[in-house]
């Protein structure tokens, strides 16, 4: 009998498995579509440039997908990241859940 055979319990049980976390990676491919430009905006610190002032280091805020912000955009989306920041975690919280669940209640 082959393993993928209707017959074979085992087989349609690990088929079932398979196609549950294909439909879980497809959500979540769809979802990261959908992110807000509010929580992709990243600070790059440059030091090649003079600012206005004749400093070596400027600061340029970029969005994922390369576009520059100026100073007041970029202060009010990381606002907005901070307003979040408190019930949006990261991989961390794999390793402390009990601490981030404290944090929710």
């Amino acid at each position: 009998m082959e393993f993928l055979d209707a017959k074979n319990d085992c087989g349609q049980s690990l088929l079932q498995i398979v196609a549950g976390g294909s439909a879980i990676l497809a959500e979540l491919k769809r979802l990261s579509d959908h992110i807000p430009d509010v929580f992709l905006f990243v600070k790059q610190v440059n030091t090649g440039k003079k600012s206005k002032n004749n400093n070596e280091v400027t600061l340029e805020y970029v969005t994922a997908d390369g576009e520059q912000l100026d100073a007041a955009t970029a202060k009010l989306y990381y606002y907005e990241q901070q307003k979040y920041s408190q019930i949006l975690f990261d991989l961390s919280y794999i390793k402390q859940q009990d601490y981030y669940d404290d944090v929710i209640q």
